[in-house]
């Protein structure tokens, strides 16, 4: 083995005996906008040498000979380039004289006694080092402080030749030589020692030795700035001995098959440990006997929390790493995890597998892998990004809703542009037992229902695919979700309660659309809101010939504020009777004012006047809205069709339906007043929706699963919602957009990040459910070694 070994050493010294680096230098240049292949500089290289020994070398120099260049892997394709490299070009080439060689140097070079001189910015003892090139019978030779440096290892060549582009070329070479900066010491040591300083700053330099036939230049593969002779010599001659180190005897003792079980040692040493603490120890402990960085391998349980916590807040996480307290990965180690699955546009087949096997690491029963779509849009802002992967450069912004929504909307406009998305359409799965996970998204200029229609049921048929079963699709109530939801139906939605024909299976199947609830109690809210008598008010809510507007909870609120000591109703605020543009979004300003807290206030005051039959009207509409948010806020399961919270749901519907047809029937009011008496048509419609689809789930779910339950609370938007606050959050505050670029980056953050299951009304309840882990934990091939990188650049 030794004998192979040294014939191996042998045969490099050899091998680099050609000039790579002045071979480098001559054909390629640093260039910020350039780009080689290495598989390109390779075939050159092999035309003149055929060693792999060299051709290592060259690679491990070309980052120090060059130091601008980036070497971008692509790992799936297996090519790799040179970012900021590019071929030089052939310049006019003039021959001189050597006597007259100073008129072709550079002005920061000089010719004095024969050599041409060039300074560098290291002081050695107070005086600037010089390296001197010497020129004789077409050979040049390199010296520092006077002494010769072997040029073979730093892979030069020798041959000198009069003309511009040799000097040029060996003034470059010249300049990136590193020099041997000694070993550093201080000042007492007892060793010969120099001070070395910087012309920049001569007042802050360090001791150093330096070895008396010191080679003066580090090779290019060299680590550290000092070369092989000096640190040899240090370390034999010179290097203080370690300190003794006394040996504490402990109480375990430890035998061979102890330390072949390092679990049945922290279980010995730390008996009420958990199973985690046991395998962070043993990950410590893994990643002391480690080497190197490079070299230490991490439990997936480690790299799970880590990854939660560096999503969250990469700066805490360095910190907590940092402190030197633990030995974590690094964040690069942990973006290779993020990044493997990318977030496109569209339906992605991998994201699809990483839901699947999420939801087989979560331990989902049968019923879990049922249950429904939800979709809303988020503002982003009009940006376009140029990015790079695999080698491709693609531009993200434009509105792309898929090929055939791409076509309808040719159709549409009559001609094809490209326009900046300004929304991005997020579609979430919300499955019965609360297991949520991000389907997919499109960036779009505001979806239609064409569009809309497309992507549900494409979203549809590929989660089929991947064992999850969609029974409704949950909404708000815009326009183009009303228009979607009349477009699955030839005839009234109502007629079929708002259940549509599976296009997958129209036969067997059927969906059924939705409407959300916390978007239907803001538009009853904003409907008594508009009521009244003043010149802002737009109508005049009557119900059994009582008027029903805002001034009765003002009133109410009022009389609260100035009566009890203890007010009824202590959270409402002026926020709460007066909101503003903002504040008309916000939920719990909404249900605060139409829950049963507010029944009662409207009661008591009711009691406190002498005459308040006017009251009547809006103590029965708060009866109904109060039912809404009970049973919609329960976080109790409905087990049984037969359960009472369904026969309350069904007597709102009742109401709200014979107040519509008192109203239409009134001969005595003409019909544009009669649109003033109540609610929006789109407000009645979107709660009837509400409520005959909600009883249409319930029955579905239950008679096909007869031991599961739904959750009324998981019936809004929260989820979602939940997911774009976070876009929000994690891009520079929780009151910025982000572009469509950063959303889908951030996409990966937010699943990884998060808890799995939605538990309530709080879509991040789910405290003591593991979130998803890395796609890498569950595809059979290993992650990739080097992170695969790419260029972005904002237009």
């Amino acid at each position: 083995m030794k004998r192979k070994r040294r014939e191996r050493e042998e045969n490099m010294k050899i091998e680099l005996h050609f000039p790579y680096a002045s071979w480098i230098m001559k054909v390629v240049e640093e260039d910020s906008s350039g780009r080689i292949l290495q598989d390109e500089l390779r075939t050159k290289f092999s035309a003149l040498c055929t060693s792999n020994g060299v051709w290592t070398c060259l690679c491990r120099s070309i980052n120090r000979i060059f130091p601008s260049v980036t070497l971008q892997r692509l790992t799936r394709k297996k090519i790799s380039t040179y970012l900021g490299l590019a071929w030089k070009s052939h310049k006019e080439v003039e021959t001189f004289q050597l006597a007259n060689i100073q008129k072709y140097l550079p002005s920061s070079v000089f010719f004095m006694s024969n050599a041409i001189t060039i300074p560098t910015d290291t002081l050695c003892n107070g005086n600037v080092v010089m390296k001197q090139v010497i020129v004789c019978e077409n050979i040049w030779k390199l010296q520092v402080r006077g002494k010769t440096v072997e040029m073979k290892t730093l892979g030069f060549d020798a041959v000198f030749t009069s003309d511009t582009q040799c000097l040029n070329l060996v003034i470059d070479m010249v300049r990136k030589v590193r020099l041997c900066m000694g070993v550093s010491v201080t000042k007492d040591a007892n060793v010969p020692k120099e001070y070395i300083s910087s012309t920049v700053d001569g007042n802050s330099g360090r001791y150093v030795f330096r070895a008396g036939n010191c080679l003066q230049a580090v090779a290019w593969t060299t680590y550290g700035g000092v070369c092989k002779t000096c640190r040899h010599l240090y370390q034999c001659c010179y290097k203080p001995p370690k300190e003794n180190v006394v040996e504490v005897s402990d109480s375990l003792e430890l035998n061979d098959s102890d330390h072949s079980d390092l679990a049945v040692i922290l279980k010995r040493v730390f008996p009420n440990a958990s199973n985690e603490m046991q395998v962070l120890l043993e990950s410590q402990h893994k990643a002391l006997q480690s080497k190197s960085p490079s070299g230490r391998r991490w439990d997936k349980q480690v790299i799970s929390v880590c990854l939660s916590l560096w999503v969250g807040s990469p700066k805490t996480y360095n910190s907590l790493k940092d402190s030197n307290m633990l030995i974590l990965p690094s964040g690069r180690s942990l973006s290779k995890y993020k990044n493997y699955v990318p977030q496109d546009v569209g339906i992605n087949d991998e994201v699809l597998q990483w839901m699947h096997m999420a939801a087989k690491e979560a331990n989902l029963p049968a019923n879990g892998w049922a249950g429904g779509l939800i979709h809303d849009e988020m503002t982003v802002q009009q940006d376009l990004v140029l990015d790079m992967r695999e080698g491709k450069t693609r531009l993200v912004g434009w509105i792309d809703t898929g090929e055939e929504g791409d076509n309808l909307r040719v159709l549409k406009e009559g001609h094809l542009t490209q326009k900046l998305a300004s929304r991005a359409f997020q579609i979430t799965f919300l499955g019965y037992t609360g297991f949520r996970f991000p389907v997919c998204h499109f960036p779009t200029g505001g979806i239609t229902a064409s569009e809309l229609n497309i992507i549900m049921w494409e979203a549809i048929g590929k989660l089929r695919d991947y064992s999850f079963d969609v029974d409704f699709i949950l909404q708000d109530g815009g326009e183009e979700n009303r228009s979607f939801i009349k477009s699955s139906f030839q005839e009234d939605p109502r007629d079929a309660q708002y259940c549509s024909a599976s296009m997958l299976d129209p036969h067997a199947g059927y969906i059924i659309h939705i409407q959300e609830f916390s978007h239907n109690m803001k538009n009853l809210r904003n409907a008594v809101l508009t009521s009244g008598h003043n010149d802002q008010h737009t109508r005049l809510i009557m119900k059994d010939g009582h008027e029903i507007v805002w001034q009765h909870w003002i009133s109410a609120v009022k009389w609260d504020r100035a009566v009890n000591i203890r007010r009824i109703c202590a959270n409402i605020t002026d926020q709460h009777l007066f909101p503003t543009t903002s504040g008309k979004r916000r939920n719990h300003l909404a249900e605060n004012m139409l829950n049963k807290d507010m029944l009662y206030l409207m009661e008591c005051y009711q009691h406190s006047l002498e005459d308040g039959s006017h009251l009547c009207s809006t103590i029965d509409f708060l009866k109904q809205t109060s039912i809404l948010i009970e049973v919609f806020g329960d976080k109790r399961g409905i087990k049984a069709i037969t359960d009472d919270r369904l026969q309350k749901l069904n007597g709102v519907l009742l109401w709200f339906q014979e107040w519509q047809k008192n109203v239409m029937s009134d001969s005595s009011v003409n019909k544009g007043e009669k649109c003033k008496m109540l609610p929006s048509w789109e407000c009645l419609g979107d709660v009837e929706c509400m409520l005959m689809s909600f009883e249409k789930v319930c029955t579905k779910h239950l008679t096909q699963y007869a031991n599961s339950m739904v959750v009324p609370s998981r019936f809004n938007s929260d989820v979602i919602e939940n997911n774009f606050c976070q876009q929000r959050g994690l891009h520079n505050g929780n009151t910025t957009n982000p572009n469509y670029y950063t959303y889908c980056k951030m996409t990966n953050s937010i699943i990884l990040g998060q808890s799995l299951k939605s538990m309530g009304r709080k879509s991040n309840a789910g405290i003591h459910v593991a979130a998803a882990k890395p796609f890498n934990f569950y595809a059979k091939e290993p992650p990739a070694k080097k992170l695969k990188t790419g260029v972005s650049q904002t237009v």
